[in-house]
């Protein structure tokens, strides 16, 4: 019994794995356009990446301003002497006390003139006293062994502009990451948007042309009837056969081609490629209504305004031109205020001040020429870089002319397409009908699906040209996530 309830716990464990792996491989995720967007934006290592360097830039132009602050500290050090520092004045002292006892000795003899062994007597006790009551003139200002203990102030005055350049170059450098970070997520979404749609134009693809296979089916059926019959040759059967062929063919390149297209996608939004999760693309391809494009005039504007490579540009050369003003400043003088309060006191000599506080200047006269060509390389950089954004701007006229083009000739390519649709349509119909009846070809038949065919894969194809046509002529302008509100029509 034991054993029969073992391999019970056993066989429900198993059915558990199986079940588990087998919803880990039909996981479907779904995923509209805006949706696919977002994720693959937050998901984007290059776009984290670029986004930490644009914080990095925010916190060193906000540690910029403390240039401007004094700089308050504590300053300490243990010092060792090979031997104290001492004033000795003995030879002064025993000099005084020599002709003190001199003038005094000399009195004392005019006092006493016949009595000289009372003279030398006193003036040897006047000597004596002297030496007793003058202190010693000899005095240890500093130990062999001390430490000092200090508060210190520096505050810039005037740095020849350096200070303001330098916050000013901080802020252009945060300001260049910004744009720098905005152009990459654009090329992020542009290929987003550009890949899903690639998705849903092979998946309309694949069934316009899995639909073409199964109406030469049942063609192809037709006629081996008719030809066993005898009422067609063999020839026109032969060839609805080629046609079926060539178009499984193409059916069979397409869908490697639609399963090529959702890996693409699926990397790009960061998923592996056996992680067992499917996206199931809701969006459609969807048409432009000819009323949201605007003038051509009207793109350039925003293109010359918004643009986030031109806008990178504008941004280095903000930077470049502050860095030429702080090479400019070192052919001034620093001035600054400078102070210092000792904490430790009982380590102080005479000579030194427990406090002190005033204004300090330095001026370079000479450093061998450096300085100069400083300036001369910033605004070499800066002439430069004034080249690349009129080139720049040039590129970006060129591309608005080209994508603006791309979508009117689309447009214009889906317009043509209706009516012609309409007519492969009806042909099909007028052929479908004649053969039955016995006055049309297989041949006829054949060609007008083909054509109906050609025609339904020219319309998705225009649709999508215009898509990826006005989704570029967006970014460009520095409009690209705005593409998900023309999603007014959907490509049927």
């Amino acid at each position: 019994m034991k054993i029969f309830n073992g391999i019970k716990i056993i066989f429900v464990w198993c059915v558990y794995i199986l079940a588990v792996n087998e919803s880990r491989v039909c996981a479907s995720e779904s995923l509209t356009l805006q949706d696919a967007i977002q994720k693959g934006v937050r998901d984007n290592k290059q776009l984290q990446s670029m986004k930490e360097t644009e914080s990095a830039s925010k916190f060193e132009y906000r540690s910029s301003y403390s240039k401007f602050l004094p700089k308050i500290g504590i300053e300490g050090k243990y010092v060792r002497l090979n031997d104290s520092l001492k004033l000795d004045l003995t030879d002064l002292r025993e000099a005084i006390i020599g002709a003190s006892s001199f003038s005094s000795g000399a009195v004392i003899q005019q006092m006493y003139p016949t009595n000289p062994m009372a003279v030398k007597i006193a003036t040897g006790k006047i000597q004596q006293g002297l030496d007793q009551a003058l202190p010693e003139f000899s005095m240890e200002f500093q130990k062999d062994r001390f430490y000092t203990v200090a508060l210190t102030l520096t505050q810039p005055l005037f740095t020849g502009g350096k200070l303001i350049a330098n916050r000013n170059q901080k802020k252009a450098k945060l300001e260049f990451d910004r744009f720098q970070y905005q152009a990459e997520k654009s090329k992020v979404i542009v290929d987003i948007i550009d890949k899903y749609l690639k998705v849903k134009l092979l998946e309309k693809l694949q069934t316009i042309r899995n639909d073409l296979v199964s109406n030469l089916e049942n063609h192809k059926n037709k006629t081996q009837k008719y030809m066993n019959q005898g009422l067609i040759h063999k020839a026109l059967y032969m060839k609805v056969v080629v046609a079926l062929e060539e178009a499984k063919r193409e059916l069979l390149k397409t869908q490697k081609d639609f399963h090529l297209a959702k890996r693409a996608f699926k990397t790009l939004l960061g998923g592996e490629y056996n992680d067992g999760v499917e996206y199931e693309l809701t969006s459609q391809l969807f048409l432009i209504d000819g009323s949201s494009l605007q003038d051509i005039s009207s793109y350039v504007t925003e293109a010359l305004k918004e643009n986030y490579n031109l806008n990178m540009l504008n941004a280095a050369y903000d930077q470049l031109s502050q860095k030429r003003l702080v090479a400019y400043s070192e052919f001034l003088p620093q001035i600054g205020l400078v102070g210092r309060y000792e904490l430790h006191k009982s380590a102080l000599t005479a000579m030194e001040p427990e406090w002190s506080i005033g204004i300090g200047a330095s001026w370079n006269i000479f450093s061998g020429a450096g300085d100069y060509y400083g300036v001369r390389s910033s605004s070499a950089e800066l002439k430069s870089l004034k080249y690349k954004k009129e080139y720049t701007k040039e590129m970006i006229l060129m591309e608005i002319e080209k994508y603006y083009q791309d979508f009117l000739k689309a447009r214009e390519q889906y317009d043509f397409l209706k009516s012609s649709y309409e007519l492969a349509d009806e042909t099909l119909k007028l052929n479908t009908g004649a053969f039955s009846a016995g006055t049309a070809t297989s041949l006829d038949v054949v060609d007008a699906q083909l054509a109906l065919e050609k025609v339904k894969i020219e319309q998705f194809n225009a649709i999508y040209d215009m898509d990826i046509a006005f989704v570029n002529l967006l970014r460009v302008s520095g409009k690209e996530e705005s593409i998900t509100k023309y999603q007014t029509g959907e490509g049927e």
